[in-house]
Order: C-alpha cells, then sequence, then structure tokens
C-alpha cells in the first residue's frame, strides 16, 4: 500500500540523516539508496504525485556518494596524486599502482588515482577504460565498508518489524492503518460515528476530499514522534501511535473531527489563522451536529469566547486573526448571531448554501 510504503521511506529518510549526524556516510547512503528506490517505484505508478521528488533523492545519492569518495585523509590524497604526475605518461602502471593501493585496502587512495586516469584525455582508450572499471569495482568496495555498529543501524532499520505488523481496517468512508493490536481498540461504533462525521462534513461543504472515490486514510504511526495530528487532502496522519495501550481508541471524537476538517474545509483566500480556525469549526460543528455537545457548551463556547477575547475586544483585522479557537470563533460568530431556530439550535443550511457559493466562485475573489 503507497502510504505504508511512503511512512517505511520516511522512516528510513529519518534514520539516514541520524548516521549523518554520526558521520557514518556509507550506512546513511546504504538507507538513502534504498528509500531512492520505493521513490521510483511509487513515481511510476503515479502514486505519491511529486515528480520532483525522485529527482531531489537522486541529487542527495549523488552528492553523498561524492562526500564518502572525497573523504581520503590528505597524505593519501598527496600520494595518489603524485603517483599520477609520476607515471602519467606509462598508463600501465598507473593501473599497476592502483591494484597495488587496493590490496593494501587504500581503497579511496586507489580510487583517485585511478580516476585521474579515466578523465586524463590524453590517456589511451584501452587502459581508460580499464580504469573505468577498476573504478567502478573500487567504489563497491568502499561502499559495502561498513564498521559492525554501521551495519547493525542499517540492517535494523531495513528490518523494523512495525511495518510487518501494520494492517488496515475499513469503515464506509476510511481506511484505518496501524498496529493490528491498536486497530482492535478501535470500537465499531466510533468508526461509525466518523463516518457520520464525514457525511455531515461534505454535506456542509458542498464538497468531497476524494472525488475519485478512494477511502479517506487514517495512518496510526507509531514511528513518527508527534503528539497530535495532521489532516489534508485525503489523509489523516496520528503520530505516537502506542499499539501496548489499553484504553479504546475513540475516532468519533473531536481531534478526528478536527483532522477531517482539514480534509474537508479549504479556506480560501488562507490567512494563516484560518486554517487551524476552519478545521476547528469542523471540529465544533460536527461535536454539534452529532449531539456530543450542545451550542452552550464545549468547544462551540470555548471558540465563541477566544474570538470575543482575542478579536472583537482587541479590534484586530479579520485576516489577522489568530489560529484555533479565535478564527474558529470568527466562523461560529455568524451562525451564533444570525442563524440561532428558538428552541432548536443552529440553522446549518444556511451555512451550507455560504460554504456552496463559495466554492462555486471561479475565479476566488482575492479576499472576503
Amino acid at each position: 500500500m503507497a502510504r505504508i510504503d511512503e511512512e517505511r521511506s520516511r522512516y528510513l529518510r529519518d534514520a539516514a540523516n541520524r548516521l549523518l549526524g554520526e558521520k557514518r556516510l556509507r550506512g546513511a547512503l546504504r538507507l538513502l539508496e534504498e528509500v531512492k528506490g520505493a521513490l521510483q517505484e511509487e513515481a511510476t505508478a503515479k502514486v505519491i504525485g511529486d515528480p520532483r521528488g525522485a529527482e531531489r533523492r537522486e541529487r542527495e545519492v549523488a552528492d553523498l556518494r561524492v562526500r564518502i569518495f572525497s573523504d581520503l585523509p590528505p597524505a593519501e590524497r598527496e600520494e595518489a596524486d603524485a603517483l599520477f604526475s609520476r607515471h602519467r605518461a606509462d598508463p600501465a602502471r598507473v593501473l599497476r599502482e592502483g591494484e597495488k593501493l587496493r590490496k593494501e585496502r587504500r581503497l579511496l587512495a586507489a580510487r583517485r588515482l585511478l580516476q585521474s586516469l579515466v578523465l586524463d584525455p590524453s590517456a589511451p582508450a584501452g587502459p581508460r577504460e580499464e580504469a573505468r572499471a577498476a573504478v567502478a569495482g573500487l567504489e563497491r568496495e568502499i561502499l559495502a565498508d561498513l564498521d559492525p555498529a554501521e551495519r547493525r543501524a542499517v540492517e535494523e532499520a531495513l528490518a523494523c518489524p512495525v511495518f510487518a505488523r501494520l494492517e488496515v481496517l475499513p469503515s464506509m468512508e476510511f481506511l484505518f492503518i496501524g498496529d493490528a493490536a491498536l486497530l482492535a481498540r478501535i470500537p465499531a461504533r466510533s468508526r461509525f460515528l466518523l463516518d457520520l462525521a464525514y457525511v455531515a462534513q461534505t454535506d456542509l461543504a458542498g464538497r468531497v476530499p476524494n472525488p475519485g472515490g478512494d477511502r479517506v486514510t487514517v495512518f496510526f504511526k507509531e514511528l513518527w514522534d508527534f503528539g497530535g495530528g495532521v489532516g489534508g487532502g485525503s489523509r489523516i496522519d496520528i503520530g505516537r501511535a502506542d499499539p501496548r495501550g489499553k484504553q479504546a481508541i475513540l475516532v468519533g471524537s473531536g481531534l478526528f473531527f478536527h483532522e477531517l476538517g482539514h480534509c474537508v474545509f479549504v479556506p480560501d483566500p488562507r490567512f494563516p489563522g484560518w486554517m487551524e480556525g476552519i478545521a476547528n469549526f469542523a471540529a465544533a460543528f460536527t461535536a454539534t451536529f452529532l449531539k456530543q455537545e450542545t451550542s452552550e457548551g464545549g468547544s462551540w463556547k470555548g471558540d465563541l469566547e477566544a474570538f470575543r477575547r482575542d478579536y472583537l475586544e482587541r479590534e484586530e483585522a479579520y485576516w489577522r486573526t489568530a489560529p484555533y479557537g479565535p478564527s474558529a470563533g470568527w466562523f461560529l460568530h455568524w451562525i451564533a448571531s444570525r442563524g440561532m431556530r428558538p428552541g432548536r439550535g443552529p440553522d446549518w443550511v444556511r451555512y451550507g448554501r455560504v460554504f456552496r457559493a463559495w466554492e462555486a466562485l471561479s475565479p476566488r475573489p482575492a479576499t472576503v
């Protein structure tokens, strides 16, 4: 599954960055080459939609190879250069000196000497091709020369058991990805509530985040050290997933309503505060619609209070509204002040007309 492959690539890149920080360049290169291959496969399958991603990975790998092959002691560098200058007129001698250095396990010096022959335009074609083949062999030896700790770190990263434990649990509108033990702790009723949240939010917004019919993915990431969630498009990521926990995982709740709001409601113009504000608005709407909260309490009340305190009382420009509560209160303010039905709560149909009219505008105005 592309989402799992992408997460494995992210994890391997993190492991490669740790090795780079420890100056273990060969181990880092081995992991980046694995990532590069995965991205090339994904690009071929047109899964990720990042046409320049493979190019960036190619450059990263190429740059790291240059660093590795250039990382030889100054004395060996000078020796290799002196040998080439002394025997440049005798390519066969250069080849013999290169082989001698290889047998002495001074691989980087041997490569530098023979690479000089490869790049010498005055050298005959035969010796140059022989040197080119020898350089390729030396590079393979150099890159395979990992110390035991470096090799162990690479092998552990490549064989990370987390990915073997991942399973997929479907609902009507979502695919939940995570450790099998973790997915077993999501109650069926909670999955159903998140399905209802999808129906409610897309009906209010007049759009769906997945027009191609693919279900929204919710990935519980054990290896992602982020204490919350990130949503957008047709994907939601939840960090610090704990497969060893005992408590039920309630996906029909505020965090998931908020991240789903990032997928469904796309504020445009994209003022900084509105990005999180409209997701908070979506969570307040959903909790009210599903009767988990009322319009007199919960997040609804808190968002409106934040809007009053941080916006109205400060006479702030609307496009500078702070994220989360204050900007969510900006959206809730209009229905709280103009769209309440006595004894029946908010008239969400009014907001539905607003969102649909806004979605139909083409081109969109630069401001509201």
